[in-house]
């Protein structure tokens, strides 16, 4: 009895010293400081407070992952401690609809090799895929000014972050260039040629003519010093990427296919595997782009899945199979505002996932050379006083100086599901972490309305784009 009276003390003290702390971080938005109690497991946060609490509490088991063991490939075993710095990674997902599920049909992976573009007739299902074991315009290579109106980039601070020595970031600033810019004027017209094209997004995600067009983002890890199509001509030529999960990762395929249409290459959708499928016969060059909800298996639908944490989905697997890029997230599809399965955390359920699908990821890696795996982080959507369903909005018309993941509604989500996924890319250094959140977070005015997606072209979706190309290029020159 006198255990049971002395653990609920604790427990107590525990809570009261959690709701203090909390009004403290309110008052101070510090990002910061709420880092250095999440790893102590001393701050709740906003949002479900059971599912944090018990994030908190499994976080203080162990005091550091450098303690954990080692794993067959040399590399340390995650343990119960997840360490994340605020500031690291990022993705986002539309929440107040059900994204369009993927499409069931498909080509035979057996007809496919590496310099025959997914072009069929007919469309095969994916019944013979099996699982896993268990133009006018050139970019103007311009230099941006070193003095324009800017913004303050979100700038991480990595103390207490595992080591990955695999991760694709781009620390650098958001600036407002004047309206006869060069480059100002030249997306000016791709925005005009999108708009004119066939491309069936263009109408609801188009950026406004009056302000977009003059935000570009200063960073030497994207392509500011490279002409864009030198570095895609290069790049990829002969290969094929594929970049799913929610979305934003949908998004992320559709403007890499427009900013492909505004500089001259031309390409066709096809009939094929991935639903937002596009060939660029000049090229040689297959993207597939798709919203696959959850990566692995499952039956029924958000808040309410089934998950089948060990089964790959067969989407997944195909494009592992015929990728020589693949960028892959879950975003919004596993957070508290839309897993509501009785008995189960959601992040429980997000880490359980986010372990399966590196797993998968491993082991075609294991017996293959390709391909090169990348796993996009999650950036928090922009709702303030409220979510989506609440009265949310993002009315900013310039970025937000020095946001956190706490100056969003709903953002704590995606600093949990970041440290989750941090913590499993330490299993494997061939997966790499692909760190969207430092171009993203601060870009609260860079939306039309729905505060989930971004306005294209443009925005901080133009400049993961540019991430991708740049780790291409880079990799490749070397």
């Amino acid at each position: 009895m006198t255990t049971n009276t002395s653990q609920r003390r604790r427990l107590l003290l525990a809570v009261i010293a959690s709701v203090a702390a909390l009004a403290v971080l309110q008052w101070s938005g510090s990002l910061t400081q709420l880092s250095t109690r999440v790893l102590a497991g001393e701050q709740p946060v906003q949002g479900d407070t059971e599912d944090y609490f018990a994030i908190m509490m499994k976080s203080s088991d162990s005091p550091a992952a450098t303690s954990a063991p080692m794993s067959s490939r040399g590399q340390q075993e995650p343990s119960s401690t997840w360490i994340l710095t605020p500031a690291s990674s990022a993705a986002v997902v539309f929440d107040n609809s059900d994204a369009t599920q993927a499409d069931s049909s498909t080509l035979s992976a057996e007809s496919l090799h590496s310099t025959t573009p997914f072009i069929s007739e007919s469309e095969p299902s994916l019944d013979n895929v099996q699982p896993a074991s268990s133009s006018p315009l050139s970019n103007p290579a311009q230099p941006i000014p070193s003095n324009p109106a800017e913004s303050t980039p979100f700038n991480p601070d990595a103390t207490h972050d595992p080591v990955l020595p695999n991760v694709k970031s781009a620390s650098g600033t958001w600036k407002q260039l004047p309206e006869d810019h060069p480059l100002v004027l030249h997306r000016r017209e791709s925005i005009k040629i999108i708009a004119n094209s066939s491309l069936n997004w263009a109408p609801a995600w188009l950026c406004n003519l009056d302000s977009e067009p003059g935000w570009f983002y200063e960073s030497t890890d994207t392509l500011n010093d490279l002409d864009f199509k030198t570095v895609v001509s290069t790049v990829l030529t002969n290969k094929r990427v594929a970049i799913i999960g929610d979305s934003l990762n949908w998004q992320f395929g559709m403007e890499f296919v427009a900013r492909l249409f505004a500089e001259g290459f031309q390409g066709d959708r096809f009939p094929g595997p991935v639903r937002g499928s596009f060939y660029f016969p000049s090229l040689n060059f297959t993207l597939f782009s798709a919203t696959y909800p959850f990566l692995v298996e499952y039956k029924g639908s958000k808040p309410t899945p089934e998950l089948n944490y060990t089964q790959p989905s067969k989407q997944l697997t195909f494009v592992l199979e015929n990728s020589d890029y693949l960028v892959a997230n879950i975003g919004y599809w596993l957070q508290s505002n839309n897993f509501k399965v009785p008995g189960v955390l959601w992040s429980d359920a997000y880490e359980k996932v986010v372990n399966s699908v590196v797993d998968t990821m491993s082991r075609r890696l294991d017996a293959h050379a390709k391909p090169r795996c990348l796993f996009r982080a999650t950036a928090p959507r922009h709702h303030t006083n409220g979510d989506w369903n609440t009265g949310g909005t993002c009315l900013d018309t310039v970025p937000m100086q020095n946001a956190t993941y706490s100056s969003f509604v709903g953002g704590m989500d995606n600093f949990v599901q970041n440290r989750i996924l941090r913590q499993a890319l330490v299993k494997d250094p061939r997966i790499t972490l692909f760190d969207i959140v430092p171009p993203t977070i601060v870009r609260n005015d860079a939306h039309d309305g729905d505060c989930v997606h971004f306005c294209l072209p443009g925005g901080p979706i133009d400049v993961w784009i540019d991430m991708l190309l740049r780790l291409m290029w880079d990799e490749r020159q070397s």
